[in-house]
């Protein structure tokens, strides 16, 4: 993708990111159908915010697929720049921080995963998924208020987590130099 992004030549980034998004799909399939036949577990919630991060990436990748290969008008390249940005970082890159966080914080603090935590987990998922598409759809109507608003949505799931992780931080009897 890099290399047909930089000697601008479309048929390599098309390659490239149907090479990406069939990976990342085939990534999320296997992700789903693993966690449908498993017990319920500690980090259940996990696996959703990978699925989600995925299906983020293949989107931003499908955009900018779009952007390096059609004739777009210059207001139809400024409209989904911002999506491809929010979807790759926000979504792919976000997703899997904020969810890897959440609940790994309670393993490094030497505590137990509450059901706060679990809650809180899905709470700021459902959350972070719905600003990013209020994002998404800001972008393509072109509408910076909409776009701003997917980003406070998001910002809030962000939020939800870092408050739960001072909560635990605050609870926690054992500070080690991993926390």
């Amino acid at each position: 993708v890099v290399a047909g992004v930089v000697t601008a030549w479309w048929p390599l980034v098309l390659a490239g990111g149907l090479l990406v998004g069939v990976v990342v799909i085939a990534h999320v399939v296997t992700l789903i159908v693993q966690s449908r036949g498993a017990l319920p577990a500690r980090f259940a919630p996990l696996v959703q915010y990978y699925v989600a991060s995925g299906v983020a990436l293949a989107i931003g990748v499908d955009i900018g697929i779009v952007m390096s290969g059609a004739q777009l008008a210059p207001d139809w390249h400024d409209r989904l720049y911002p999506a491809h940005l929010a979807f790759n970082l926000l979504g792919w890159v976000g997703l899997t921080v904020v969810g890897t966080v959440i609940l790994l914080w309670p393993t490094v603090l030497h505590t137990r995963v509450s059901d706060a935590v679990d809650s809180t987990a899905r709470r700021a998922l459902m959350l972070m998924v719905f600003g990013l598409v209020i994002v998404g759809v800001g972008s393509l109507v072109d509408v910076r208020v909409i776009f701003s608003l997917g980003v406070f949505v998001y910002l809030v799931g962000v939020g939800f987590v870092a408050a739960e992780g001072v909560m635990q931080a605050r609870r926690s009897a054992q500070w080690t130099f991993a926390s």
